[in-house]
């Protein structure tokens, strides 16, 4: 019954206009903010301790947040229908031929983003615009029609998904092979075996394995965020983020990420409502 009812709410959203996603995106993320109080409360500590706000700019940037979140959902689900025109009308890029110079290089490339803006539209578009295979690091969903789902949308351009729980292997022949792998890196990591960096004032667990890859093997990194314009098209730009002066060790393997954080850092105290703010970031 759950997925017969799945099915049908996944096809009435793959018939909406792009501007009824949205609309009805936001609507969605309206109704989470209220129906959830649990994570409204975590979402909005979250902000109010981060960016030492009031009680009404804190829920503010909460409800943004959630219609932010609805919003990407629905165009995440929208994926299977768009067209490579819809998408190259959807999302821009100012300087995509980053990707092309950083690749002639012979080295690989790890491509880096957190949960901001339109992520998926990000990962999708960049592959659809290079014509280059982008090994995207994630986490399976935990009902399985809607994981197989999203999946397939996914890889609709052409990139590949490589499941977290065994990818290391995976992405390690990747970057051997001169290929691209995409990470998503602002969700809590292990305290026990990765690195604590700051991060919107306070130490954050943070994944390690990004920066260590990068300097093990002398690969580039590139950041990038899929930015929603007031128009609810996207607007994504490629930073590379420097470690030449680096070398693999653990001490500098806590400033390149430290490094990265404070990209993102920079990026959400820009627009913070387009941040996922919902995540326990700083649950250790």
């Amino acid at each position: 019954m759950l997925n017969f009812l799945l099915k049908h709410i996944l096809n009435l959203i793959n018939k909406l206009s792009q501007k009824n996603v949205v609309l009805y995106g936001k609507m969605f993320g309206k109704m989470l903010y209220y129906i959830g109080p649990k994570r409204r409360s975590i979402t909005f500590n979250n902000i109010k301790e981060s960016l030492k706000l009031n009680d009404s700019e804190t829920t503010k940037i909460t409800k943004e947040s959630y219609q932010n979140l609805g919003i990407t959902l629905f165009e995440m689900i929208k994926l299977r229908t768009y067209t490579d025109n819809q998408i190259k009308e959807l999302v821009k890029f100012s300087n995509i031929e980053l990707v092309e110079e950083l690749l002639s290089k012979g080295r690989g490339l790890i491509m880096m983003t957190g949960h901001y803006g339109n992520w998926e539209l990000l990962a999708y578009s960049t592959g659809l615009f290079t014509q280059k295979q982008i090994n995207a690091i994630v986490k399976n969903q935990k009902n399985l029609l809607f994981d197989k789902f999203i999946i397939q949308n996914r890889e609709k351009s052409g990139n590949k998904m490589i499941s977290a729980g065994n990818a290391a292997r995976e992405i390690i022949n990747i970057i051997k092979n001169k290929g691209i792998v995409a990470l998503i890196v602002d969700q809590s990591a292990d305290p026990n075996k990765d690195v604590f960096v700051d991060f919107l004032g306070r130490k954050a667990a943070t994944y390690e394995t990004p920066a260590s890859l990068a300097l093990k093997f002398n690969i580039p990194i590139l950041m990038a965020y899929a930015v929603r314009q007031k128009n609810n098209t996207y607007l994504a730009h490629f930073t590379e983020l420097d470690h030449s002066d680096l070398s693999y060790n653990k001490k500098d393997v806590i400033e390149l990420t430290q490094r990265h954080v404070k990209h993102l850092e920079n990026q959400i105290l820009e627009i913070p409502g387009q941040w996922a703010w919902q995540h326990r970031r700083w649950k250790h």
